[in-house]
């Protein structure tokens, strides 16, 4: 039996290399040889050797440690699965795995699946949603926060939208002002899929729908990231224009931006995972068109109570709530019926937490993996 080696490196927070340790984790218990190789530690040369001593597999999170010999793909060369576990959109990593012939690029959201085979059609794919991580394994049963929020700032709405202004030409800026716009006002979409929409409506041609993707990722990327922050911000000045207190950890918020929410340091990912423990609801705003966040799965492993932004994937997942994006006026009112209602709750949430156990950890994905076909 070969061993399964698994990269971690320099990632937010951590967060991703607490994912490797888990997924880790989850192949040795169920009876794999697995070990983490944190690749900021380790010469390219003591790696490479691990390729060549019975690997059955690579697994990089956003495929980092895509090394190359001679300017072809080490994974290629030992004919070892190099499988690229996206924790995002692929074309934020799209480079690094576009030549590796021996991959499987793992996404958490069906459209990226779908966009993906559109730009690389013979890359092999498989859908592998996020999952949860656990803290403390006992629920906290005197919950002292209300409401959670995690994330980043990344700037007001107008230096979100600068950032959208120059593209190539003004018929492309148009189309990603106008993905941007179609998403703001409604739930989340695949901007891939709006983009060729839109410039078949504008007549750009269109002779390979991939190559004109790729050509245009970056704005892509941009729109994405726009979206997101303007969402995120306009979700929390709602509920707290409505008086409705949201405790927010993470970097870079200003202290005056809110009247009512309360502004917390950034947390290691840990930590994090206790607040879960000791809040009534935690708030995802993630805003994937066909996929979810650990977040959600951490929060219901930790015992929380979770409201995120709607999906068609979301409905096949029991016990989580939901609000759709055109509904934003009603959100203080669903966020406060949500609080009131888990205040005792203790059994529901223990039901919760085991569901969670049973379908949405790391050792759930590992066994997903195990199971693809795609590891030697």
């Amino acid at each position: 039996m070969g061993k399964i080696v698994i990269y971690k490196g320099g990632f937010q927070y951590d967060v991703v290399n607490m994912f490797a340790e888990e997924l880790c984790e989850g192949f040795i218990a169920l009876g794999k040889d697995a070990v983490v190789v944190d690749i900021l530690k380790k010469e390219e040369n003591t790696i490479i050797s691990l390729l060549s001593d019975s690997c059955d597999a690579v697994i990089s999170f956003n495929a980092i440690g895509a090394l190359t010999r001679n300017g072809a793909s080490v994974y290629d060369l030992f004919d070892v699965p190099f499988i690229a576990l996206l924790v995002d959109h692929p074309f934020y990593h799209y480079d690094r795995f576009k030549d590796i012939e021996n991959c499987t690029v793992t996404c958490l959201d069906l459209s990226h699946i779908r966009c993906l085979k559109r730009v690389l059609p013979r890359m092999k794919t498989l859908h592998l949603p996020h999952a949860g991580s656990l803290g403390e394994e006992n629920l906290c049963c005197d919950k002292d926060i209300d409401i959670l929020f995690a994330g980043t700032y990344i700037g007001s709405e107008e230096e979100a939208k600068q950032k959208l202004q120059g593209a190539k030409n003004p018929v492309l800026q148009k189309i990603f002002e106008d993905i941007v716009q179609a998403n703001l006002d409604d739930d989340a979409q695949a901007l891939d899929e709006m983009f060729l929409k839109y410039a078949e409506e504008k007549k750009i041609t269109m002779d390979n729908a991939g190559m004109l993707l790729l050509e245009c990722r970056t704005g892509l990327n941009i729109s994405d990231f726009v979206i997101r922050n303007i969402k995120r911000l306009r979700a929390l000045k709602i509920l707290d224009d409505a008086g409705v207190t949201v405790d927010i950890y993470g970097d870079n918020w200003p202290d005056d931006l809110f009247v009512n929410h309360r502004i917390h340091d950034a947390v290691p990912f840990k930590d994090v995972l206790s607040l879960m423990n000791r809040s009534k609801l935690v708030l995802d705003l993630s805003f994937y068109p066909e996929g979810t966040h650990e977040r959600i799965f951490s929060a219901m492993l930790n015992g929380a109570c979770v409201l995120t932004d709607y999906n068609p994937y979301l409905e096949s997942i029991p016990m989580i709530n939901t609000f759709k994006w055109k509904d934003l006026k009603q959100l203080p009112e669903r966020v406060e019926a949500l609080v009131a209602d888990s205040a005792d709750s203790f059994e529901e949430r223990a039901i919760m937490q085991e569901y969670a156990k049973k379908h949405h950890t790391w050792k759930n994905r590992a066994a997903k993996l195990l199971e693809s076909g795609f590891l030697n």
